[in-house]
């Protein structure tokens, strides 16, 4: 018995064409099954195969047919491909999915929505959370269906009032996406139950229109941006993220009254409290 198993875990590695992901184990992936024919009758009967394996194909990604082959996308584990491969004379090979984020931004509006319901729908948000991400950008707009459980608008704060709390670049907004989903193109094609465990607060930065002053200017706001969400929620086991750079290169990795201010509240220097800060290249942690 033991020989069958390792005929047929040989044979599922001979027809695995992917140096980059090994093969799938219990828990069913995303993967190319690439068929020998591009005939329609071939396509239909391997149809009917997965259909009664119980394998489900990808309901958003067509068919894709080449000469002498074609390509579908299939939900399916180890177990479940060395089936394939048993009852299909027509398997040519298996390859990982290769995601592309292209396929999501070039979608109808309409079939957005649906997949963001989908997700929406396998997506469940700790209520009694304490831990927080607060996004330092241009703000944050929260109206969208996957940031609202997250971020309400009691959490998007902004040192000056005129300045408002909304995001007008759209940098801010993707920024708390990530933050909140990290890779949301792995979550929208997984299909596996998302648990978040934690929120997210939004301290808008100065408008690009506001900068004037000195490049200080900014790193003096480090300070006071942060601290709105800290009066409000000072309880919260915080994480600060500042998405924004200077724009130029001056300093060239030199110590700045920008990075010492950074430092300061890292630190705690001034306040004894310390805090963890994320830039976009490095981490602050005393």
């Amino acid at each position: 018995m033991q020989s069958i198993d390792d005929v047929r875990d040989a044979l599922l590695e001979a027809f695995w064409t992917d140096q980059l992901k090994p093969l799938p184990g219990d828990h069913p992936e995303w993967v190319e099954v690439w068929l020998s024919s591009d005939e329609e009758p071939v396509i239909q009967q391997f149809r009917d195969l997965i259909q009664k394996l119980e394998i489900a194909e990808h309901e958003h990604r067509p068919l894709l047919r080449f000469p002498e082959r074609s390509v579908l996308l299939l939900l399916a584990n180890r177990t479940q491909l060395a089936q394939l491969i048993e009852f299909s004379e027509n398997l040519a090979e298996l390859r990982s999915a290769r995601g592309a984020a292209g396929f999501f931004i070039e979608l109808e509006n309409r079939d957005q929505a649906e997949w963001t319901r989908e997700l929406q729908g396998i997506t469940t948000f700790d209520p009694n959370t304490d831990i927080a991400v607060c996004i330092l950008d241009h703000g944050v707009n929260n109206q969208h269906p996957l940031l609202q459980p997250a971020l309400s608008d009691a959490d998007l704060h902004t040192v000056r009032p005129e300045w408002g709390t909304h995001d007008q670049h759209g940098h801010g907004t993707l920024m708390a996406g990530t933050a909140l989903f990290g890779d949301l193109q792995a979550a929208l094609e997984s299909r596996k139950p998302v648990r978040i465990t934690h929120i997210l607060e939004s301290a808008k930065n100065p408008p690009a229109s506001s900068r004037t002053e000195p490049e200080t200017f900014v790193g003096t706001h480090d300070r006071t941006r942060h601290q709105p969400a800290e009066i409000q929620a000072p309880a919260r086991k915080r994480i600060i993220c500042m998405a924004v750079t200077t724009p130029d290169e001056r300093d060239r990795g030199k110590p700045t009254s920008w990075s010492a201010e950074v430092d300061s509240l890292a630190s705690g220097a001034e306040d004894d409290r310390q805090r963890l800060i994320f830039d976009q290249c490095r981490e602050y942690q005393s």
